[in-house]
């Protein structure tokens, strides 16, 4: 039976083992600083051989685990909630309050290199750790970013709203009440975060800036699946586009009916086709899924198509409608891959000086040696990305 101070000490060492955010000499130096000048503390090496005891019996706890932990789904919640232009912080501060100040001058580094951000999440380190092994829970702040006063709390409900659909879409459990002055809670939490097995280190990504890198994966026809999002200024931009792609890839002229390749819902055009001229990427052909919609959607599932797509190309007639359509891909951080003039009244020569990507036209008439076919530029841009894609040579 083990003593008062002894069960004290290994609680403390299993405590932070299941955490997941020190290594074992960070977790044996502070337990020597909790328990320092307590009678009957251990010495250093004592420290160490319990540190590792404890290390076996968690890894042992984490192979009845085998389908994963909650660290592992709060991770992968912030990392997407980091693409959605909203920086999600780990274990900032020892109070809601430090943590506040933390965040705050990380926004202000994120400004002042010319970054955008859209809102804050984020939760304290310290004792609130302590009740994510204790209690299972895990309280998160949270507040909007660039809205007027007198929108604060409304903008804040809605960030709220997509904070926790985004966390129960990993599978995690929460409890707000819908009011954005609370905390989202996570509740019921099974933290377990993972540990390298010979070593004890630390393994998940905790506070590493997210990118927007998509892992390019084989479907169930052993195809190299790639996605393009296409956000157009209207739904008749966005059917031009797929029309367009329909026609260069059946061999027909543009304004060939739609068949079975062509599916529409939701106010989303898709379609699916293989170039058959393009050569296999490591052995694999390659099939494209080109998912086309108005700037104007529905506000969500825009978010998503966008942020779930290989390559995004912007399409508009006006510079208006351009310029608006940008407007709400710049809360999400994702720049186009393309961007595709539809019609006369805008010149691409005059935005390619202005837009970060290549700019490419729609208009026959205008077109000339330099202006590529948008349907070939983003055919080439995309396989020269997946040709590179470091996710790609380690498939």
């Amino acid at each position: 039976m083990l003593g008062a101070p002894d069960a004290d000490v290994r609680a403390v060492l299993a405590r932070q083992l299941e955490l997941g955010f020190r290594t074992i000499e960070d977790i044996v130096d502070r337990a020597v600083d909790v328990f320092d000048g307590e009678p009957g503390a251990p010495d250093l090496a004592t420290l160490r051989r319990w540190a590792v005891e404890e290390l076996a019996r968690y890894l042992g706890r984490r192979e009845r685990h085998a389908h994963g932990s909650d660290a592992e789904r709060v991770v992968r919640a912030f990392h997407a909630l980091e693409r959605r232009g909203i920086l999600a912080r780990h274990a900032v501060g020892v109070t809601p309050t430090d943590g506040f100040a933390v965040v705050y001058e990380e926004l202000l580094r994120v400004k002042a290199a010319g970054g955008w951000l859209r809102g804050y999440v984020y939760y304290a380190g310290g004792e609130a750790l302590d009740a994510v092994v204790a209690d299972g829970e895990l309280a998160l702040s949270f507040a909007p970013l660039g809205v007027r006063p007198e929108d604060q709390l409304a903008a804040a409900q809605r960030l709220g709203e997509e904070i926790v659909r985004v966390l129960e879409r990993e599978g995690l459990r929460t409890s707000w009440d819908g009011d954005p002055r609370r905390f989202i809670r996570l509740v019921g939490l099974r933290w377990l975060a993972p540990r390298a097995p010979m070593t004890g280190d630390p393994v998940l990504r905790w506070n590493e800036r997210e990118t927007h890198v998509r892992a390019y994966v084989r479907d169930e026809t052993d195809h190299w699946r790639v996605r393009i999002a296409v956000v157009a200024a209207s739904g008749a931009s966005a059917h031009a586009l797929v029309e367009r792609v329909h026609g260069v890839v059946s061999g027909r002229p543009s304004a060939a009916p739609f068949d079975a390749a062509v599916l529409e819902s939701d106010g989303i055009v898709e379609i699916d086709f293989v170039p058959l001229a393009l050569p296999p990427v490591n052995g694999h052909p390659i099939r494209f899924v080109l998912r086309a919609m108005a700037a104007d959607g529905a506000e969500e599932a825009f978010v998503d198509e966008v942020l779930d797509a290989h390559g995004l190309v912007v399409v508009a007639d006006t510079r208006e409608r351009l310029d608006a359509a940008l407007a709400m891909l710049r809360p999400l951080d994702v720049p186009p891959l393309v961007v595709a003039v539809e019609g006369p009244l805008l010149d691409h020569r005059e935005l390619a000086a202005v837009v970060d990507a290549p700019v490419v036209s729609f208009d026959a008439v205008a077109a000339s040696r330099d202006v590529m076919d948008p349907v070939k530029a983003i055919v080439k841009l995309v396989l020269t990305d997946l040709k590179r894609s470091a996710s790609l040579a380690r498939a």
